[in-house]
């Protein structure tokens, strides 16, 4: 599921968040944060499977925990799904 490390470094930056206003999904994420998610979706083209990607809080690594939108609601946790 995790890598072990992908967001406990203090660098990188990837949340997905549902601004409630707007009624939208924002993703937000810096280039680091960007890496393994990109990995994996890589993955997807090849396998038809899923990958989860999980705040700590709730078990994983691969979210960030910190919100960057003020009145946004934190997902902690996003699952992909590769269909054919």
């Amino acid at each position: 599921m995790g890598t072990g490390q992908l967001c406990k470094v203090k660098d990188i930056l990837l949340t997905f968040e549902y601004n409630d206003v707007d009624e939208n999904l924002e993703i937000h994420a810096n280039k680091q944060g960007l890496k393994f998610p990109k990995r994996q979706i890589e993955k997807l083209e090849v396998n038809n499977t899923n990958f989860h990607l999980i705040t700590s809080s709730w078990g994983g690594d691969e979210l960030s925990e910190e919100k960057q939108g003020e009145n946004n609601k934190l997902i902690n946790h996003v699952k992909i799904f590769h269909w054919e």
